[in-house]
């Protein structure tokens, strides 16, 4: 029996036209009907064990778990819910449910059950009559558009808060608002063309009415209207019996309207009189405005140029890369400065330089131009006239470092005879110092003589030898802040003597020599050095 009643249950609820599905306490879908899977659109071998969450984003799955909680806890259902969920192909749909608990047989909470009601297509048809109340409410607030509505056969009219508003006054003054108390507020330059629109409206000539008009405002100053309205009922007679209409203030507009009238005036004196030309082109650069100073540059009037193309007229040799610099600066909406060749009206050519700035639309498409161009042929004279001093310069610079080259090979040949002449000088000295000196020199050796002179024909011998070589000059040289006395001292501690026999010779005490020689050592940088001064005196022969 309860298997039939269950089957039975399971029947009717197949034949549901609206979702129904049964969950376990964890979520997981137990049983559902057919509408509930065409909705979901996944087929019956992929419903069973399917999560709620599966079909719902983060936060609908949030509430279905506080739904789904409190119906456990307090076993009351859960009834005029509104919850969405995700169906197989993306789909967002809004649905109206009612959740229930579910009991084994012994009353234990076993799952639940909820029925659905689709009610996306009623939101959709709610949020749009929503969204165009408060579109239209936008708009009139937005427009600030005052309404009103005459009665043409008796004058009595109806005005809405915002035309009240518009002109400064309370509703309380329009009251008994009239027909002729509006023409009393008209300014009075403005007066007869209205009065002609209503004659014509009241004689059925005209339906439609678009004006603009001054009305004067409660504290006196006149302000601008745009007044358009229609008649939208008529009498048996076919004469005008209801007139609406709306009135916007344009004052703002109109004072703008003035402002750019009077810059655009201001800056045609500008360009009118300015000595640079000023050009406006469309996108395909043919003039729509040049300053009448193309006359002063170029020698043509600016009626003549208007309409030709601004390319008109370029040196043949330079219209190519005009063109390429045109082409590329349009690739990327950046116009540089470009220099011509221009023909002008007397049949010469002078040079002109353009400066330009691309006219966008809110889609960033070109739609024109404007160029400021100014003379620059004297400046390219004057440019041309340097470049050839320049030129005159780099040559005589040429020229000259070429004489200064042949100057140069010149004193090397005589650096190079001076330094054979001196190796001939020296070797000559050394060969008569050899031949006419040092034979004597032998022979006082044999002779009978004592050790002091003897001492002295070696120190004469050595320092002509030193004379011959280039000892000295090369101490002298290298260390060039040693004294007369150092350099003596230097070359006989050369030669081996020691600073007894160095005081001897040169008569001097023994502590002046060592004084010379810790002088000699610090000249030379050895006072930190365990070097031999005789070893590196030697070094330097």
């Amino acid at each position: 029996m309860l298997k039939e009643s269950e089957a039975r249950y399971r029947a009717v609820i197949e034949t549901f036209l609206e979702p129904y599905a049964e969950h376990d306490l964890a979520g997981n879908l137990t049983y559902f009907n057919d509408a509930y899977r065409r909705e979901i659109g996944y087929s019956r071998q992929e419903m069973p064990g399917r999560s709620y969450r599966q079909d719902v984003d983060q936060k609908n799955a949030d509430s279905i778990f506080q739904i789904y909680n409190g119906v456990y806890k307090t076993g009351v259902s859960a009834r005029n819910l509104e919850l969405e969920s995700i169906n197989k192909e993306g789909k967002i749909n809004r649905y109206e449910c009612t959740i229930s608990l579910i009991r084994d047989l012994q009353g234990n909470p076993a799952g639940f059950r909820t029925f659905y009601h689709n009610i996306t297509e009623r939101t959709k048809g709610e949020e749009a009559v929503r969204s165009i109340q408060e579109r239209l409410e936008m708009v009139l607030d937005g427009a600030e558009l005052g309404l009103y509505d005459v009665n043409c056969k008796t004058g009595e009219s109806y005005i809405e808060d915002l035309y009240i508003d518009m002109l400064g006054y309370e509703k309380e003054d329009f009251l008994s608002f009239r027909f002729s108390d509006w023409l009393n507020i008209i300014h009075p330059d403005d007066l007869a063309g209205v009065k002609e629109r209503a004659r014509e409206v009241l004689s059925g000539d005209r339906t439609l009415v678009d004006m603009e008009y001054r009305l004067r405002h409660k504290s006196g100053e006149w302000i601008w209207i745009l007044g358009r309205g229609r008649v939208v009922k008529w009498d048996e007679s076919g004469k005008p019996l209801r007139f609406t209409g709306t009135q916007l203030n344009i004052t703002g507009r109109k004072k703008a309207q003035e402002a750019l009238r009077a810059s655009e005036e201001r800056l045609r004196l500008v360009t009118d009189n300015m000595k640079d030309i000023v050009a406006l082109t469309d996108q395909n650069f043919n003039i729509i405005y040049i300053s009448p100073s193309v006359y002063s540059v170029m020698g043509y009037q600016a009626k003549e140029r208007e309409g030709k193309s601004l390319l008109d007229f370029i040196h043949p040799e330079d219209l190519p890369a005009i063109k390429k610099g045109l082409e590329s600066s349009l690739a990327t909406l950046s116009p540089g400065k470009m220099e011509c060749r221009y023909l002008h009206a007397n049949g010469e050519y002078i040079w002109l330089e353009a400066a330009g700035t691309y006219m966008l639309d809110e889609q960033n498409t070109f739609k024109g131009a404007v160029f400021g161009i100014r003379d620059i042929t004297e400046r390219k004279k004057a440019e041309d006239a340097l470049q050839k001093s320049l030129d005159e310069l780099e040559g005589r610079v040429e020229q000259r470092t070429s004489e200064l080259s042949e100057i140069n090979t010149a004193l090397r040949v005589l650096l190079k005879k001076r330094e054979e002449d001196q190796k001939n000088l020296h070797e000559a000295l050394q060969a008569n110092i050899e031949q006419l000196v040092t034979p004597f020199i032998h022979k006082l050796r044999t002779t009978h003589t004592t050790n002091q002179k003897l001492e002295y024909l070696n120190i004469l011998e050595n320092n002509l030898r030193d004379i011959t070589s280039p000892f000295i000059n090369k101490l002298s040289i290298a260390f060039k802040n040693l004294s007369p006395r150092e350099l003596q001292v230097a070359a006989l501690i050369k030669q081996g003597k020691r600073s007894k026999d160095i005081a001897q010779i040169l008569n001097l005490s023994i502590g002046t020599v060592n004084s010379y020689r810790n002088s000699i050592r610090e000249k030379m940088n050895l006072v930190s050095s365990a070097t031999n001064l005789r070893s590196y005196l030697l070094s330097l022969s």
